[in-house]
């Protein structure tokens, strides 16, 4: 997600499949709902490139070598899928699925960007900020899906931005294509039958034809529902052009491969305030670990009990992913904090 000129650009989306050396894959013939849409409680972190690649002209069998990318945790962000319903202001987007929320690492304020859920696409609503918030009439796609190998799909859009109380109209469109698929090489692994989702974004002032225009690419891999590498080219009606990137952290591969491989941990209330009650847990060692991977808070069980709650009043609102180990156990959820 980046807030780029005067569009807000939301690019998001669990088996962990591909990580080391060689991924080896069944080859996907489109890109599905599954493959981008991530669940309400996901979490991951993304790294700002120190240099942003050059387009280049591939040629089959395509492979993007991105071995040498450099990310830092300066200008990176953290995204969250949240239930819209634990979001200050959501009642403004009425028809709202789910909520991103972005936490970028240089500025602890958040911003919302709000979803609707559809057959064949997700729709952005809007988006609130600390600086400025949008409104979208009619809705704008974000994701599009099934997508066929060179397939897209297009729609026009209408939004407001509003700003220390001032109003901005805009007008434009977007179109999202499926350009290619190939092995994508990242520093940390290598990924075979990599998705190449690329979003075009015309927006201009409703009273002018001078459009800014945003790329975005988007790389999509198996068993992650997010991209794991985001290119924005943003040109503006000057012909200016600027240059970002974010590459997925891989603290998050670590944290989405654990949960591919546990089975669920049932837990209530979620999203809780403070305490919450675990079912069915067994002998062995609950962690917390918090969207970065880190380690927050471990709790050891010293026998098998159909409940256990456990205070998390030291924990600050967020989303923490869950797990219990014990001899031959591992189970694992997520719970957000929000009080």
């Amino acid at each position: 997600m980046e807030h780029a000129g005067t569009t807000t650009l939301l690019r998001s989306s669990f088996p962990f499949l591909a990580f080391g050396s060689l991924a080896v894959a069944l080859p996907a013939q489109s890109l599905t709902q599954q493959d981008q849409l991530p669940a309400v409680g996901s979490s991951w972190h993304m790294r700002a490139l120190q240099v942003v690649p050059v387009d280049e002209l591939l040629i089959e069998p395509i492979t993007w070598a991105y071995g040498n990318l450099v990310g830092n945790d300066v200008f990176g962000a953290t995204y969250t899928v949240l239930d819209p319903s634990t979001v200050a202001g959501h009642s403004a987007y009425e028809t709202a699925d789910r909520a991103i929320r972005k936490v970028a690492d240089n500025d602890p304020a958040p911003s919302h960007t709000f979803h609707e859920v559809q057959d064949d696409r997700v729709l952005e609503l809007g988006t609130l900020g600390p600086v400025f918030n949008t409104y979208f009439r009619p809705s704008t796609m974000a994701l599009a899906y099934p997508l066929d190998l060179n397939g897209s799909k297009q729609d026009d859009f209408c939004f407001v931005s509003n700003s220390g109380g001032s109003n901005t109209a805009y007008c434009g469109s977007t179109r999202i294509s499926l350009d290619a698929r190939g092995t994508l090489e990242l520093p940390f692994g290598t990924y075979v039958n990599a998705q190449l989702v690329t979003t075009r974004r015309a927006t201009a002032l409703q009273s002018t034809t001078d459009s800014t225009i945003s790329v975005t690419k988007d790389w999509y891999v198996d068993g992650i529902p997010h991209p794991v590498l985001h290119l924005v080219a943003l040109t503006s009606y000057d012909g200016s052009t600027s240059r970002s990137g974010q590459l997925i952290d891989e603290a998050s591969l670590v944290g989405i491969k654990e949960i591919g491989q546990v089975d669920p941990l049932v837990l209530f209330p979620n999203p809780t305030t403070g305490s919450i009650t675990l079912a069915d847990v067994d002998t062995g060692i609950l962690e917390f670990r918090a969207s970065d991977g880190r380690l927050v808070k471990t709790q050891r069980i010293t026998a098998a009990q159909p409940r256990f709650t456990i205070e998390l009043e030291d924990l600050p609102n967020g989303i923490y992913q869950v797990a219990m180990r014990g001899n031959n156990v591992r189970r694992s959820t997520m719970v957000v904090v929000a009080r």
